[in-house]
């Protein structure tokens, strides 16, 4: 299943945010969509930052959890429940 990414069907209604952070924990987690169905299990990469808000934690792609390590800090701009960038680090631009 190369190149699959999840969708989300719904409308984020939460206010965008910008915080200073800090990346302290970096975990894959195993996700079984149909455990009769389907044997294979499909990762699920997570990022937990530090801000001044508490901890906050993300889903992200399998690239950018490659890419950031722990203990770097910069600017968290997120929306709700979604990681929209990683100043200098998330997303990667060219």
């Amino acid at each position: 299943m190369k190149g699959v990414t999840m969708k989300r069907y719904t409308i984020n209604h939460c206010p965008l945010s910008t915080v200073e952070a800090t990346l302290v924990k970096k975990t894959v987690h195993s996700y079984h969509p149909n455990p009769v169905t389907c044997s294979s299990a499909t990762p699920i990469y997570e990022l937990q930052f530090e801000t001044e808000k508490g901890l906050l934690t993300f889903e992200i792609d399998a690239f950018g959890y490659q890419t950031i390590p722990t203990g770097v800090k910069s600017e968290l701009t997120y929306q709700g429940y979604e990681l929209i960038s990683f100043k200098d680090w998330y997303p990667v631009t060219q």
